[in-house]
Formats: structure tokens, sequence, C-alpha cells
């Protein structure tokens, strides 16, 4: 009796990569044939479709959710929930905090955002040239919310923003992905991770 070759059919992909990291990716089946749905966060109607192949691959490898176009601009950066506006405390002798405890007219309210190669932003106060790094979680920080003490040069210091709506944007921590906040006690932080109106931001162009 001759033998021939076998061959091995694959029956399923693997889990698939979440494409953009601000988006999800919907479904729990994983053979030929089953899909997966990749749908931006907090933007309706812009999503992909990956359907597992006979190869063992998913269809769409690239999946890109738009963010906002904020480069070179001055913004003042209100919450949706109180309509307070961030406040840089740069001339504070300890914690120089992002809060919105104190609500003045001047350039320690205003903020610019630098994009970065990878998309993301570092924002930077307007009044000082120092940027919004953010300590939650991290050893040796100054503390855990947004602030311009610590002068680490990483991804705690960068930012993904993407829109929410019509008006409105949602800002994540890239090194954590956590979402920024303004908490009960008026300190910008990720510390609770929320999503809700006090992570809801307006930029409004100054």
């Amino acid at each position: 009796m001759q033998g021939g070759a076998v061959t091995c059919k694959i029956s399923e992909c693997d889990e698939p990569d979440v494409l953009d990291p601000n988006s999800n990716v919907l479904g729990n089946k994983r053979k030929v044939g089953d899909k997966f749905l990749h749908s931006c966060n907090y933007m309706t109607g812009i999503s992909n479709t990956s359907v597992c192949g006979e190869d063992g691959q998913w269809s769409a490898q690239q999946f890109v959710c738009p963010v906002a176009n904020l480069e070179g601009k001055l913004f003042m950066i209100y919450v949706k929930q109180n309509n307070e506006y961030w406040h840089f405390d740069g001339g504070h002798p300890t914690l120089k905090a992002v809060t919105s405890i104190w609500q003045p007219s001047d350039n320690f309210v205003k903020f610019m955002f630098e994009k970065q190669v990878d998309g993301s932003y570092k924002i930077k106060s307007v009044a000082m040239p120092v940027y919004m790094y953010d300590g939650y979680g991290v050893a040796g920080a100054h503390a855990s919310v947004l602030n311009g003490n610590d002068n680490t040069d990483d991804d705690h210091m960068c930012y993904l923003v993407s829109r929410d709506g019509q008006d409105y944007y949602r800002i994540q921590t890239k090194a954590t992905g956590r979402y920024v906040r303004l908490d009960s006690d008026r300190y910008v932080s990720s510390k609770y991770n929320i999503i809700d109106d006090r992570s809801l931001f307006e930029l409004v162009e100054v």
C-alpha cells in the first residue's frame, strides 16, 4: 500500500489583533469564515470586518480610527460635566498640577498639543515650556495626577486623543491606555479610568 501526502487543513484563526489603540474587536468565533468587527471607540459609523480565511489569517490587517488634528493649535480644555476648564498651577512651590480649582483668564489655562511621530500628543503649557505628565502608577513620580514637575520623556507624557461625537474628545495616557478625567477633588488624573462626562472634554481654540 502506497502512502500519499497528508494535507492538514486549517480550521480556525488565532485571536485577532487590536489594530488601533482607539478601537474594539467584537466577536467570539474563530473558525474559517467567521467574522470579527473592528469598531472605533465612541465614534459611530467607522468600522471594518475581518474574515477568518482558509490560510488561518484574518482578511483585514489594517484599521485606523480618525483622531483629532490638533497640531500647533492653542486650546482651553473644558470639562463637559461642569464646564470648568483645566488650569496648570505652574506657580505652585511644590506640586505644579493640572486642576480646575482656579479659573483665571491667563496663559496658565491655555495648552498646546504637539503631535508625535506615532500620532500621539504631548500637552504643553502656554504659560511655561512644560509638558503635562501623568504620574499615576509611576514609581517616584511627584504625584498621581497630571503635573509639570516630572520631566521624564516617556509614554506617560504622551496622550491619545480621539473624538467622541461632534464637539467632544477623550484623552488617554499612551503608557497605560487609561482615560484622563477631572476627579471630584478637581485634579486631573487617570486614577479612576472612568468614562463619563468628567472625562469628556471640549477643546476651545484660543
